[in-house]
């Protein structure tokens, strides 16, 4: 029973972590300028420990199955709990990965475009709509006077 209660205080401590770092991930997530280095860093350390509680979990169940009677079904409830809670920080993780993911790809366009524009966003689409529209007359008038010649 000692061993069942020091994986239950390991996972207790790494859930804690756990939340720690996600609410740091959240924080980081939500200012404009995000340090890509600190935010990779914060959630590797929350990835490892997800994968760290549920290796004690895994130990815990192991665990349980010893364990007798009502002591049995009592482990039993709160090992599922647990599972369900770390599933929970796993969904979370991964969905803070993909919103950065979403914010580090729409910066790196947004510097290409940046880049390629001389510094302006938006004129690269004006200049082209402006050659495309120039083309657009040429091939016209070439047009009707193939047509206007028969």
């Amino acid at each position: 029973m000692a061993l069942l209660e020091a994986y239950e205080e390991q996972y207790q401590s790494l859930v804690r972590e756990i939340n720690l770092h996600l609410d740091r991930l959240n924080k980081l997530g939500e200012q404009e300028q995000t340090n890509a280095d600190e935010w990779n860093s914060i959630y590797q350390k929350a990835k490892h420990n997800v994968e760290d509680a549920e290796e004690v979990l895994g130990k815990l169940g192991m665990e349980v199955r010893s364990c007798k009677g009502e002591t049995r079904k009592a482990c039993e409830n709160r090992l599922r709990q647990y599972k369900i809670d770390i599933g929970v920080c796993k969904d979370t993780l991964s969905c803070y990965l993909r919103k950065q993911r979403k914010v580090t790809s729409a910066a790196e366009r947004d510097d290409l475009f940046r880049n390629q524009n001389n510094g302006d966003k938006f004129s690269g689409n004006l200049t082209l709509s402006a050659e495309q529209r120039a083309r657009s007359s040429v091939v016209t008038e070439r047009l009707e006077k193939s047509t206007q010649r028969r």
